[in-house]
């Protein structure tokens, strides 16, 4: 018999390289396109720093989303490369099947669940916040794109165009007034409008000015629900809930948080059978992400009819399902 440890160890040291390897590469990209998503889709434009500064504060929550992911492909590639390499036609002489690397894997699979989800619950929502600071420290810096809106506090802003370098014809917005600025521009830390007038919205007063400022602060930024930390979001919830109001798209984010995490022991575990089964096991390990991902969107969407809890929950229990089905079909034919 060949001792379990020594075992459990080779299979640790042969899946590190790919899943770090693999996460490195995920992270890096998913934090360039969602922090290009996240510069594109915000009135403000900063500059090289300030993206520098966005893209590191996506980091901890592109390794709460790819680790998992990373596990998957590192544990399918192990996987096949002992299939191809004999490793399990030795383990197999010796007595031993595949079955009996689960407590190693299973061991990975609960400390990169720890890892993750203190990514989730906490690091990201960090991270979030360190990104709306960046917009709003910018913005003395920073370029309004014409035709986006931006939210300041309760002040709602859009820029119809650029004139040398200047924003022009500037639209503002609150829930009690509206109002107009020939230009703008930063100054001071806020806003300082130019040639304007501002009217209340059933047209009972309204009034000139030559110059107006909206000042600018980390408190007057609407607070996204990625931003708040799990204690922080659940404060909320039941906050809102106290009033009546509908707080099942923060419900479904925070439960997802823990279902984000859960999700790596599963995943780790869906790679042995998909390395065994495919020469190639990375469309089959893209596959199941997809799917994974579909369920997640589905979740979200149904919400209302499913419940937060249930929608979070409903790609685990397809990865579970996924996982008991892939290890039952191929251990049974072995």
């Amino acid at each position: 018999m060949i001792p379990l440890q020594p075992l459990h160890m080779a299979w640790l040291r042969a899946v590190q390289r790919p899943f770090w390897a693999g996460l490195f590469s995920l992270v890096t990209v998913a934090s360039v396109v969602v922090g290009a998503q996240i510069v594109l889709g915000s009135a403000l434009v900063p500059g090289p720093a300030g993206f520098f500064r966005i893209w590191i504060g996506l980091v901890p929550e592109m390794l709460g989303v790819c680790a998992p992911i990373a596990a998957l492909f590192a544990s399918a590639a192990v996987s096949r490369l002992w299939s191809e390499g004999g490793d399990y036609r030795g383990m197999s002489a010796v007595g031993l099947r595949p079955q009996r690397l689960m407590p190693v894997v299973v061991l990975m699979g609960i400390v990169l669940c720890l890892g993750v989800g203190v990514c989730t619950h906490w690091l990201a929502p960090m991270g979030r916040a360190e990104i709306r600071k960046v917009l709003v420290e910018v913005a003395s810096e920073a370029t309004i794109r014409p035709g986006k809106l931006l939210n300041i506090g309760p002040v709602w802003l859009r820029v119809d165009n650029r004139k040398d370098g200047v924003p022009t014809g500037l639209m503002l917005a609150s829930d009690q007034w509206v109002g107009f600025a020939e230009t703008g521009g930063w100054a001071d830390g806020g806003l300082v409008l130019q040639n304007g007038r501002l009217s209340d919205l059933e047209q009972r007063w309204a009034l000139r000015f030559d110059s107006a400022k909206i000042p600018l602060g980390g408190q007057r930024i609407g607070v996204h629900n990625f931003e708040r930390n799990s204690l922080e979001l659940q404060s909320f919830i039941d906050a809102g809930e106290t009033k009546g109001k509908d707080r099942s798209l923060a419900k479904i984010t925070l439960y997802k948080r823990t279902t984000l995490a859960l999700s790596a022991p599963f995943l780790l575990l869906a790679g042995l059978p998909i390395g065994l089964a495919f020469k190639r096991p990375a469309p089959a390990a893209i596959t199941l992400v997809g799917l994974v991902w579909v369920a997640q969107r589905l979740g979200d969407h149904f919400r209302g009819v499913l419940g937060p809890q249930n929608g979070a929950f409903l790609p685990l229990l397809l990865l579970v399902g996924s996982v008991l089905l892939a290890w039952r079909i191929r251990w049974r034919l072995s």
